[in-house]
């Protein structure tokens, strides 16, 4: 019985320190409840003095070591921003899609995934999101559109319509 106390004590401090990697509360908990039961196991065993003498121990020895996981857990779970770098606003949006210059108002491209109303265009080799002027029509890929702006991450582009 002796080691099945000192495997539940291990195991919730175990629990308890595995915390620093896990977060949440889950596991230091579960940890608490198992050195609780090993308690528990101790002073059916040995009796309540030998047994509540275990429980207080168990109980300082799992604070302290609740306190360390904690405090380097959190530590090491802080998130810290990443170094700001210094673009041009403006180019950023090009940057992020690979591209050495963006689309101007006006330029022609072509519909490569349907604008339902957002989809895909290819403009000189570049596939660009982009979403219909237009949301209530879809425009189906292979047709010829103009970009007339950008809306955050999505192009805006119109039909060309084809006079007859």
């Amino acid at each position: 019985m002796i080691i099945l106390i000192t495997l539940l004590f291990i195991t919730g401090i175990f629990a308890i320190v595995l915390e620093a990697v896990l977060p949440f509360g889950i596991s230091a908990t579960a940890g608490l409840l198992i050195i609780a039961g090993s308690g528990y196991a101790a002073v059916y065993q040995f009796g309540w003095t030998l047994g509540m003498l275990y429980c207080i121990l168990a109980f300082a020895i799992a604070v302290v070591a609740t306190r360390l996981t904690m405090r380097s857990g959190l530590r090491a779970m802080r998130l810290v921003p990443p170094p700001a770098k210094k673009t041009d606003p403006s180019s950023a949006a090009a940057q992020s899609q690979g591209l050495e210059v963006e689309p101007e108002a006006g330029e022609r491209a072509v519909v490569v995934q349907p604008l339902r109303p957002i989809g895909t265009i290819e403009w000189k080799g570049h596939r660009l999101p982009a979403k219909s002027h237009h949301p209530e029509h879809v425009t189906q890929a292979g047709t010829a559109v103009t970009i007339s702006g950008k809306d955050s991450v999505y192009w805006i582009v119109e039909e060309i319509k084809e006079e007859p």
